[in-house]
């Protein structure tokens, strides 16, 4: 499927003789469509092409008969208010303000999410408790007398500023189960992005004092949150259909990339499954997994493809179900950080102003974190529910019959694994990739980064007004720092 607006308007006649005025843009996820709309509306000749005949990717919405589903919840929690502004004035009837309700199921009990301070050692009990508060206690004091040794992995990085208990206990089961992989594989850039530390002073003041301390974890609760209206897909259907009537535009859906053809200093073209695209002195910018972009450039010696080969994606196996019934969690969702659950979040969706399912029923969605080809990837719908009805239903009480369907989705580039040398590794790709003049590589799977839609929103602006400011070169540097903290 293709739609085209630009062929003989006359601002299409005159963008074609415009040095880097064109832009091709690999993939109609949410940060390819977001350059997409910046670049368009800044006069640029812009082409779209995607593998799949509708748009959004990974934040893209299943209508599977008027029931609508997410690949997992993408709620906006975000401190953007460049996004926030964007959104609000462009789907004002859709981006709807959102206060979701978590809860972590753990050691047999129901408990409120995330657990924040002396919160974590309650939920233990006995014997338990104790250690794990001991095992934290003089972790922290060893860590305030002697200071912290330096450690790249993630494992180790913890067990230095919690202890071991808590890390056996705590982080370990859901590390493992979250990154299918062993933790002492992860870099330490996982625990600075995702695990708050106080220091025992902030500490005390906080749990005794009921001090909050300006700029601790815990204003992230004071973020703006938002939902779509009918879910996170409209956003990039919307992006796409106003994309589309534009004159300056062209969408190829339905149309995988093969080829990128160059010639050994720039992309010069684009051979798709149904065509060939002449990048002229456009650019390119690709929103790919970049394990697939690199396989696709013509005339390389092989080092960039065997350099992201090095690189390694998590995948996710996700199970829709319709239920006849108002109601199952109550809340919107609960995570499942031990092993005998095989899923690790479960999202509920009933009846209200987001209409994401019919009146007087609700869905859910669980998510199994997976890798390719193993056991939980290679079930059959039927097996996999098998499997998760009595671990669900032993909590939640869900009779069979209120079940009215099921079904399964894969993503096989769900989210990227950081191992201890990926930021090493992305140097180095990203070195040679900007050594083609007119290429990007960006978004969630292109610049191998775990950003969520607000983040995807950003970084398709920023890759955008990067191209705009410098149109003679490509340069991921700027790019690289924010996303990454990389300095290159």
């Amino acid at each position: 499927m293709w739609t085209t607006r630009c062929k003989t308007s006359p601002l299409c006649l005159e963008m074609s003789t415009m040095k880097n005025r064109e832009a091709v843009i690999l993939g109609a996820g949410i940060t390819g469509l977001a350059a997409a709309w910046k670049l368009a509306h800044a006069g640029y000749s812009v082409t779209i092409v995607e593998k799949e005949d509708s748009v959004g990717g990974l934040a893209g919405t299943v209508n599977w008969d008027g029931w609508r589903f997410d690949y997992g919840p993408h709620n906006f929690h975000t401190n953007d208010q460049n996004v926030i502004e964007f959104y609000r004035a462009l789907i004002p009837d859709i981006f709807l303000e959102r206060k979701p309700t978590y809860e972590l199921y753990i050691f047999d009990k129901l408990m409120p999410y995330p657990l924040m301070g002396a919160k974590v050692f309650f939920a233990l009990s006995g014997k338990k408790m104790t250690q794990a508060f001991f095992s934290f206690l003089l972790t922290r004091v060893r860590a305030f007398l002697n200071g912290i040794e330096p450690t790249d992995h993630l494992d180790e990085w913890i067990i230095r500023r919690f202890g071991k208990v808590m890390y056996a206990l705590y982080f370990y089961p859901y590390i493992e189960k979250l990154w299918r992989t062993d933790p002492h594989r992860l870099s330490k850039v996982v625990g600075e992005k995702k695990i708050p530390i106080l220091r025992i002073r902030e500490y005390i003041r906080r749990e005794i004092f009921q001090y909050k301390t300006k700029g601790a974890f815990d204003d992230l609760t004071q973020w703006e949150s938002f939902y779509v209206k009918h879910g996170v897909g409209e956003i990039s259907k919307f992006l796409y259909e106003r994309l589309a009537a534009m004159d300056n535009v062209r969408v190829y859906l339905g149309e995988e990339v093969q080829t990128l053809a160059t010639d050994g200093k720039s992309i010069i073209s684009i051979k798709t499954s149904s065509r060939s695209i002449d990048v002229n002195a456009g650019v390119v910018i690709s929103t790919l997994p970049i394990q697939l972009m690199t396989k696709y450039i013509s005339n390389s010696d092989g080092r960039l493809a065997a350099l992201a080969g090095q690189l390694e994606y998590c995948s996710v196996r996700v199970l829709f179900m319709k239920v006849r019934c108002p109601r199952v969690m109550g809340n919107d969702w609960t995570y499942f950080s031990e092993n005998k659950f095989p899923f690790n979040r479960v999202s509920e969706y009933r009846y209200d102003k987001f209409e994401m399912v019919p009146e007087g029923h609700c869905s859910l969605t669980f998510e199994y974190p997976a890798n390719e080809g193993d056991a939980l990837w290679m079930m059959s719908d039927k097996e996999l529910f098998e499997l998760t009805y009595p671990h669900f239903s032993g909590i939640f009480k869900l009779d069979k019959a209120d079940i009215l369907d099921y079904r399964t989705a894969y993503l096989k580039y769900s989210y990227p694994r950081f191992t201890v040398d990926y930021q090493k590794i992305l140097k180095e790709i990203f070195a040679l990739i900007d050594g083609y003049s007119n290429l990007y590589s960006i978004g969630r799977q292109g610049m191998f980064c775990y950003v969520n839609v607000d983040g995807a929103t950003a970084m398709g602006f920023d890759a955008a007004e990067e191209l705009m400011a410098h149109p003679e070169r490509t340069n991921h540097r700027l790019l690289l720092k924010k996303y990454h903290d990389i300095n290159v």
